[in-house]
């Protein structure tokens, strides 16, 4: 080979290396990069045929992957093993390149068929090696005899090793567009979950309100049959008007109940619950609940027991409120479908502990029981067992699911036995810190009281658009022998105020011209009413959760229906602020 032939050649194989490189390190495809290396090597040393075979860790072999010149269908076949017994395969394994120019006389490899196909007789292999792992080996192959000289060696070595950083800088790309897109799929899949959320958190705040509004609705005309029931039943009836009149109570009480457990699952829903955490009696919280569902069985053959560990702790850290609720649910439900036996309120220590045990509670009843595979049911929203009847007393249904929320609020687990044809076990078990004896202090209960109807009169200002809430609350009051002055609205209220000195106003939040919040926050700037009695009336049990309404001046909320009895009872529980302010106005 003359030196113009030669040089021409290494001028050839140089620009084929360079342009390959920038070919390969400006592109991301990487069967794309590997098609142009098998082309631009096998044209670099003026041949038919070229192929780039991958190493298979897992299998042992060389996979073609790319190839130049060849058939149809070839690229994906297996080449050979990576072993000694092929070119490629002794290339790969030993580092060095393997270089065979007549293969019709080298005995020592076996090669594929379709070698003999395309009339395979030169070839040379060199190792695909980058600076963190092999890849595998790039083949140079002829159908005619070639003697591969030391130039051709050195061109194949470059072409290789550009072609390695290639292959790494691709595969970095790769890597660096996987979690590019990855951070992509994460990032649109939080948007999701956030959209979903939102617009999960938005239905559920659609549903709030909705039965939020609905329950005033209701919660107002069930305010003047509750209070005009019990004040007729304070009347002279005969027996059937008395037999009539007890039905209308206990179906008003039944529907108050059902108002009052939708409301609570929707505040729970709403996340409008807070767990408070003081102290309290786990003694004065059973013994209270057996009294009542003592009340509840009057007439029936049913013996309520209550069996307290006597070992108990006397005082813990809880929201007795909810625990109250909650044993009183699973009473009511109990006393609902036991109609002989007993009914056992129980209580003991689960698993001890000098700080904080875990208390478990059980109400145990001899009712018809409930079947194993409903019993996980019955603690749903709505779900209830076929095959028991509800008493006449009624259930809302709600109890139960309402519990359960209730306990998981409080880190519980609630639970029932029941083998189904003998009684039920209901229970929930709660972690309870454990409190001093004295951080109870033994106040007086201010609704208990004693009626001084000597007392002198007081004057008494209802503020109330509903017609039949005003009238009703004009018929308690007046009964009591106070004076009363009545309006439909908070301006009207408001001026009457401006005119007068009340001793107690009764003001609805909800009211045409001015609502009761505006009025009372203008009322309590008045001269003499800093410290008056202002109660709040309403059907919106969330009315307690926002979060100015602690500001307005309110002494108490008071939430309808309510009957007479309660009424006088909150009306005396002040009697001692009243007489103070009798004095000083």
């Amino acid at each position: 080979m003359t030196d113009t032939v030669e040089i021409e050649k290494l001028r050839r194989q140089q620009t084929a290396i360079a342009n390959f490189g920038s070919f390969a390190l400006s592109g991301s495809d990487l069967q794309a990069i590997l098609n142009e290396a098998a082309r631009v090597c096998a044209q670099g040393l003026g041949t038919k045929y070229s192929k780039i075979c991958r190493f298979r860790a897992e299998e042992g072999d060389l996979l073609i992957e790319a190839g130049f010149g060849w058939r149809i269908g070839l690229i994906g076949n297996v080449v050979s093993k990576a072993d000694e017994s092929s070119p490629q395969g002794r290339a790969f394994t030993t580092g060095d390149p393997a270089i065979c120019e007549d293969l019709t006389k080298d005995s020592a490899f076996k090669l594929p068929e379709f070698y003999l196909e395309h009339g395979i007789v030169s070839t040379i292999d060199v190792l695909i090696k980058g600076a963190q792992k092999a890849y595998g080996v790039l083949e140079v192959d002829s159908d005619k005899l070639i003697s591969f000289d030391q130039q051709d060696i050195i061109y194949l070595t470059g072409f290789a090793n550009v072609l390695a950083e290639a292959l790494a800088a691709t595969e970095q790309k790769a890597k660096e567009a996987e979690l590019l897109a990855t951070e992509q799929r994460l990032q649109a899949q939080a948007l999701e979950n956030r959209i979903t959320a939102e617009a999960a958190q938005k239905t559920i705040e659609a549903r709030t309100t909705f039965i939020a509004t609905m329950s005033h609705e209701i919660r107002t005309p069930l305010n003047a049959i509750v209070g005009f029931s019990d004040l007729l039943s304070k009347t002279e009836l005969n027996s059937e008007q008395a037999a009539y009149l007890s039905v209308v109570q206990q179906n008003a009480s039944h529907l108050k109940s059902l108002v009052g457990d939708i409301l609570e699952y929707a505040k729970i829903e709403a996340g409008k619950i807070k767990i408070d955490k003081d102290p309290f009696s786990i003694r004065d919280v059973a013994f209270s609940i057996a009294s009542t569902t003592k009340a509840f069985m009057l007439g029936r053959p049913v013996e309520v027991e209550t069996v307290i560990d006597p070992d108990l702790s006397s005082v813990f850290l809880g929201d007795a409120k909810r625990i109250r609720q909650i044993l009183l649910n699973l009473s009511a439900n109990a006393a609902s479908f036991t109609k002989r036996g007993t009914i056992t309120i129980k209580v003991f220590e689960k698993v001890k502990s000098a700080d904080r045990p875990i208390i478990r509670f059980e109400v145990i009843d001899t009712g018809p029981g409930i079947a194993p595979s409903l019993q996980e049911k019955i603690f749903e929203f709505y779900e209830r067992e076929d095959n028991l009847e509800l008493s006449s007393e009624g259930s809302t249904g709600l109890g139960l699911a309402i519990s359960k929320a209730l306990v998981k609020l409080m880190e519980g687990e609630i639970g029932v036995v029941s083998d189904g044809e003998n009684g039920s076990r209901f229970w929930f078990d709660l972690p309870l810190y454990i409190a001093q004896p004295l951080a109870i202090e033994n106040t007086e209960d201010p609704t208990q009281f004693t009626f001084d109807l000597a007392a002198p009169k007081l004057n008494i200002m209802i503020a109330e658009d509903s017609k039949s809430s005003r009238l009703l609350l004009e018929t308690i009051i007046r009964k009591l022998g106070h004076n009363i002055f009545s309006c439909k609205n908070g301006l009207e209220a408001l001026e009457a105020a401006r005119l007068k000195r009340f001793d107690i106003i009764f003001m609805d939040i909800q009211m045409p011209e001015m609502d009761g919040i505006d009025a009372t926050r203008a009322i309590r700037k008045i001269a003499g009413y800093k410290d008056a009695l202002i109660f709040a009336l309403t059907a919106d049990t969330f009315l307690e959760k926002r979060p100015d309404i602690s500001e307005v001046g309110f002494n108490r909320i008071i939430f309808k229906p309510f009957d007479s009895e309660s009424l006088v009872k909150i009306i005396y529980a002040y009697k001692n602020r009243l007489n103070e302010s009798l004095m000083g106005g």
